[in-house]
This record gives structure tokens, sequence and C-alpha cells, in this order.
């Protein structure tokens, strides 16, 4: 048994340099992870885009959903060397609304590095508009809030369910098929801030900020285990790697059982869900699409 031992650690001792880096890459990579993507966008350069846009836009919302669109080609993957090393992440951009008793002003940080991707897209859509490079408005704030001649309110709105279930959007809100003609019946949902606007007073501002960021695959996968589940379905389960490995090393040996077990598919419940229940599944499976 000491010989057993001692001839083990011998072994671990004398082949340290092939298991001690793999060992330390596994515990720190996380660590050095968030230190090259902490040291890129530190050292990431920003600006702040002003966008004018005239009073009658007579353009539909689905133009600005492809200019979502557009934005959403600025994920960024890259190979090991700009993940571990260059710390590349996706940007995200800062989409603003500032209104004073001037009216409303629209902005949206930026890297500067996509200052003409969102300048083409915006000019793609709103070929009237008008973008300029501006200071941030905050500096003409006093340095420290709240003080004696101003007080400070702010919030932050969050999702009460999981992200898959949708919004509200545009297409509910009855903008998309309305005619000229029929105008006074459109239901603006910036209607509202709006109206706030008028009632603002000099030296009283309201700030408005919705941060979009280019999303992978792992929300959908959710909403659609989410929408198996709804529908009394099982979701689907899928094979971990060490499970891979352990049935492709089992197979060599002989015939080996499938490393996920098959469950008995159970009766769907579509047809017992309720109108509302049915509703909400659509409207999923559509978010998901």
């Amino acid at each position: 048994m000491a010989d057993t031992l001692s001839l083990i650690l011998n072994f671990v001792g004398g082949s340290w340099f092939v298991w001690l880096p793999l060992f330390l890459f596994f515990i720190l990579k996380d660590t050095w992870l968030k230190y090259v993507r902490a040291f890129n966008i530190a050292n990431t350069k920003w600006i702040l885009l002003e966008v004018r846009i005239p009073k009658e836009v007579a353009k539909s919302p689905k133009a600005m959903e492809s200019i979502f669109a557009g934005i959403h080609a600025t994920a960024r993957g890259g190979n090991l060397i700009d993940i571990y090393w260059k710390g590349v992440v996706s940007p995200w951009f800062s989409l603003e609304i500032v209104c004073d008793a001037n009216g409303a002003h629209f902005f949206i940080w930026t890297p500067s590095f996509y200052k003409k991707i969102i300048e083409s897209q915006i000019y793609a859509q709103y070929s009237t508009s008008e973008i300029k490079e501006v200071d941030d408005y905050t500096k003409r704030l006093p340095s420290y809030l709240p003080n004696k001649d101003f007080d400070l309110w702010g919030t932050e709105f969050m999702l009460t369910k999981p992200d898959a279930y949708p919004i509200r959007t545009y297409e509910e809100f009855n903008i998309e098929k309305v005619s000229l003609k029929e105008e006074e019946t459109k239901i603006d949902p910036l209607s509202s801030l709006v109206e706030f606007i008028g009632s603002l007073n000099y030296g009283e501002n309201v700030c408005n900020q919705i941060i979009v960021r280019p999303s992978g695959d792992e929300w959908k996968k959710e909403g659609e285990a989410l929408a198996a589940r709804i529908a009394g379905r099982e979701p689907k389960v899928e094979e971990s790697l060490i499970s891979k490995i352990v049935f492709g090393i089992s197979s060599l040996f002989g015939p080996a059982a499938s490393p996920v077990p098959e469950k008995k598919e159970s009766p769907s419940k579509l047809a017992s869900l309720t109108p509302g229940e049915k509703d909400v599944r659509t409207l999923l499976e559509k978010n998901i699409s």
C-alpha cells in the first residue's frame, strides 16, 4: 500500500507541469475573463450622439425594429485570443430620452468604434434626421445630487416574469394599421410621456434610459422549455459533455445505454388549456421566433 501511494505521489509530482496549468486554468478562468474584459471596457472610448428627427414622421415603428436588427449585428464572438487575451465582449448601447422644459431629446451612447454603424442604420430608415456628436448632458447638472437646490428620484423597471414572456409592443397599440384618416384613433404608448413633458418647469429634467445589447440563444432555449411545460410536455434535455464522453468510452466495450434515459411521452394538455393560457403560449412562441 505504501509503495503504491509513493508511486502515485511521485507520478503526480513529476507531471506537475502537465496537470497544474490545466487545474489553474479551470480554477482561475472566470477571474481572468473578468479581468481582461474589465480592462477592455475601461479602455473603450464612448461617445454621445444626439438624434434629431422631424416632428412629422410618416414611418411605421417597424423602421425602428430594422435599426435594432442592425444593432444586433454588432454581436462579437471571436477566437480564443480575442476572448481570453483581448477580452472582447459584445457591445451595449444606451438609448436615452431626456425631457426638459424645452421638449424631448433623443440620445444614443455608443462605443466610438460603432459610430458609423449607428448613423448608417438611422439614416437608412430616417433619411431626414440629423445626428451629431454632443457633450454629456449630465454635465449641465450639479456634480452632487441631491443638494439644497435639486431633488433627485430614480427607479428601474424589472421584468416580473421570465424573459421569454413578451412585453407589449407597438403591434398591440393599434399603430400599424391606422390610416391617415383614422389618425385620431391611434393609441401611442409615448403620448403619456409627451404629455408629461409639457408640465415640466425650467430646471426640471426627466431621463429615460434603455440599455440594449445583442443576445445569444440561451433565452430562446429557456422559452422553448417554458412553452413545453405550459403544453404539458417534458422540455428537451441536452446531453452534457461528460455524459457524452462516458457514453463514448462505454460504447467501446460493448452496447451502452443512452446517457439520457428515454422518458415516456406524457399526453399533451393543450386541449385542456384555457383561452388565456393558449394566448400566452401563442405570444410566447411568437416572441421566441
